[in-house]
């Protein structure tokens, strides 16, 4: 399938809002309904789309969420890896990789005592293979997330019927209110006021649309830190606007896909898909230590082999529209 800007307009549609209706798409992008329902259907074979929820881990009553990279001295296989993650229910994301870390994970707990907990046992089930366990608590999403199972989410801090619909959403944002209804045993008014409700809470961030068959070949997970010196604020400006908010307009989605804030393993994590290795580099992490060289900054970066627990959350959205400018306070009170 050739691949166009009308494709590229669906698919930004749906990832803003995966709940968006066929007239309303229709009428956006300026084509008949029949055009656009075929149109659905191809894109959604062409590039695997899941329909899922952005949500709010901490309406959730999820306050510790955790990045952790582990090293070996002897490299467990992809299913012994897989094995162990499994028995930890708190790892939503799991990422194999290859360079200056391994194996890299998102751990979402209700608390710092939990996730100490987890390290804990990651450690002692990779014993066999020496393992070295570096970990970083997230401050702030600054851009991306990443999808929570529904089994965690069936032990979220939430009331029943909430607990009763999420799930349902969480497999399939798109599903209509009656079969949502019938699935859950619910009247569709119900259904409906429950779907409000959550939005209005910021329970359910964003119904959106995931990519698992992506055009890009190369994806890479990086830590970066550096010193604070002068003039940092207008370097950080000049790494947004030159790289992270630059959007690739050939590609199925946009480069950069996650932006956290962090402590720890480094003061900011990225993760980043491009059509290529040379153009990955070049346009993140050479050109990241270029504008901050005078900070001598220090990159942890390593490229994503396999997704080996969970799904990689790839998506096509405007990431400077879509950037929580949220700062550090300047003042303590």
């Amino acid at each position: 399938m050739q691949f166009n800007k009308l494709h590229r307009t669906l698919l930004q549609g749906l990832c803003l809002n995966s709940r968006t209706r066929t007239p309303e798409l229709s009428r956006k992008i300026g084509i008949s309904r029949y055009k656009i329902t075929n149109l659905i259907k191809e894109v959604e074979k062409e590039l695997g789309l899941s329909y899922t929820l952005e949500l709010d881990y901490k309406k959730l009553g999820f306050g510790a969420l955790h990045l952790t990279y582990l090293n070996f001295e002897k490299k467990p296989s992809l299913k012994s890896i897989s094995d162990v993650l499994n028995k930890i229910p708190s790892i939503q994301l799991a990422l194999a990789t290859n360079g200056d870390f391994e194996l890299l994970c998102f751990t979402v707990t209700k608390t710092a005592i939990e996730y100490s907990q987890v390290e804990v046992a990651m450690q002692i089930l990779f014993e066999r293979y020496g393992t070295m366990v570096h970990s970083s608590e997230i401050t702030l999403m600054r851009h991306g997330f990443v999808p929570l199972s529904n089994a965690l989410i069936g032990q979220s801090a939430i009331e029943g019927s909430y607990k009763s619909l999420l799930p349902v959403l969480n497999t399939n944002s798109r599903m209509k209110i009656r079969e949502i209804s019938k699935r859950i045993n619910m009247s569709e008014d119900l259904v409906r006021y429950y779907m409000i409700k959550m939005k209005k809470e910021r329970i359910i961030r964003r119904y959106t649309t995931i990519v698992t068959k992506p055009n890009t070949k190369f994806t890479i997970a990086y830590f970066s830190s550096y010193s604070v010196r002068e003039n940092i604020r207008s370097r950080i400006d000049k790494e947004r606007n030159e790289i992270i908010f630059r959007n690739d307009e050939v590609s199925y989605v946009n480069n950069f896909q996650m932006m956290f804030s962090i402590t720890g393993s480094g003061q900011a994590f990225n993760l980043a898909a491009f059509p290529n290795r040379k153009y990955g580099l070049e346009h993140s992490i050479n050109a990241h230590n270029a504008i901050y060289a005078p900070e001598k900054p220090e990159v942890k970066k390593a490229v994503i082999i396999k997704v080996v627990k969970g799904i990689l959350p790839l998506r096509n959205i405007d990431v400077k529209a879509n950037y929580d400018y949220t700062n550090w306070p300047t003042e303590f009170s």
